[in-house]
């Protein structure tokens, strides 16, 4: 009798409730990248019985592919730098394509690079990015490609390859302008900042200048509210330069 056990004992301290309780699990958020260096785990030996189920992956077909990919791409970047990961992380895309389709291939990489990139190891995270944009490659999903070519010029970027990160973002603005698909439009004026932001970075002033006044244009062009300022200080900077 809870009642009676109160009584006698008194009512237990209230407890703080971590504020992610009740939200679903993002794998992207732990970043497992330094465990590799410590014992309490043993990577070399799970990687051996990956490898042996990379083998067998065809043959078992009642095997959950789902679970056991989300948990290596959970733990790729601590996984990444040892013998086998390449071939385990490409029999598990292959099967998650071959059962869900390349849209959820897409996503797992997807995943899988921004895990990287919270490991500030963005050489792998490329990897799964060039991966993810042939995967999304499609009608149907073109958005995915163009955000993951803004991505990859973010990554470019940050990696000092500047004539990379621009070629992606124009690739994105001319993908979303030229689709005649009404969500990706609206995708063009940022892509179009994104270049402007690398053009700057390059030391191409007056490059910069000209496509930030092409994305304010196509801001007001393409977007239902182009004057909510609020919602994007970047181009309210843009537009008072």
């Amino acid at each position: 009798d809870w009642s009676a056990l109160q009584d006698a004992n008194g009512a237990p301290a209230r407890a703080e409730n971590d504020g992610r309780a009740g939200t679903s699990f993002d794998s992207t958020e732990v970043d497992t990248s330094k465990l590799s260096g410590t014992r309490d785990f043993d990577f070399e030996g799970a990687m051996r019985y990956l490898r042996r189920l990379a083998a067998a992956i065809p043959r078992a077909r009642s095997f959950p592919i789902d679970t056991i990919s989300k948990l290596f791409q959970m733990f790729a970047p601590a996984l990444a730098g040892l013998k086998g990961y390449e071939e385990v992380r490409n029999a598990l895309d292959q099967a998650v394509a071959s059962l869900m389709g390349d849209n959820a291939k897409a996503e797992r990489l997807r995943d899988r690079a921004m895990s990287f990139m919270e490991a500030d190891r963005p050489l792998e995270a490329l990897d799964d990015l060039h991966e993810a944009k042939l995967a999304w490659f499609h009608g149907e999903t073109l958005k995915g490609a163009v955000l993951v070519m803004r991505t990859l010029g973010k990554v470019y970027s940050e990696l000092g390859l500047m004539y990379a990160a621009r070629m992606y973002a124009a690739a994105a603005f001319s993908i979303a302008v030229s689709s005649g698909q009404e969500d990706l439009k609206v995708l063009a004026p940022d892509a179009l900042m994104d270049l402007m932001r690398y053009a700057q970075k390059n030391g191409a002033w007056l490059d910069a200048a000209a496509f930030g006044h092409v994305a304010a244009v196509a801001r007001h062009a393409l977007t239902a509210n182009p004057f909510d300022y609020d919602s994007d200080q970047q181009f309210a900077n843009a537009e008072l330069n």
